[in-house]
């Protein structure tokens, strides 16, 4: 079962933390992403220059980051999988600005309560 989340996040003056677990660059190197302990993915640009800046910061999990891949043929199909400390999985796809989070199954031994 698929499941697509659209969420949008507003705040004040600052930012909600992003304690960076998980970091993997695409492979055109203009977009870095990185997961957090607060559970958030987000997305930075990166410059020729070397200079970065946020771009886009995704809630998607309930639980601490832990890894980042790449999903299929990158320039073809933007996947990016995320897996959290309790055992959720999300494939979150990336292209043209627009974002769609997926929730896929629990890596095994999961209780799955239908809520993450």
């Amino acid at each position: 079962m698929r499941c697509s989340l659209q969420a949008v996040a507003l705040w004040g003056k600052k930012a909600p933390p992003h304690s960076i677990t998980a970091i993997m660059i695409t492979d055109d190197q203009q977009t870095i992403v990185t997961g957090s302990q607060e559970g958030q993915l987000c997305l930075w640009n990166l410059s020729p220059e070397l200079k970065i800046s946020a771009k886009e910061l995704l809630f998607g999990h309930s639980a601490s980051v832990t890894c980042l891949a790449k999903a299929r043929d990158f320039s073809k199909q933007p996947y990016v999988v995320s897996a959290a400390e309790n055992g959720y999985v999300r494939c979150v796809q990336l292209c043209n600005h627009l974002y769609s989070l997926y929730l896929l199954k629990p890596i095994n031994g999961v209780q799955n309560s239908g809520v993450e």
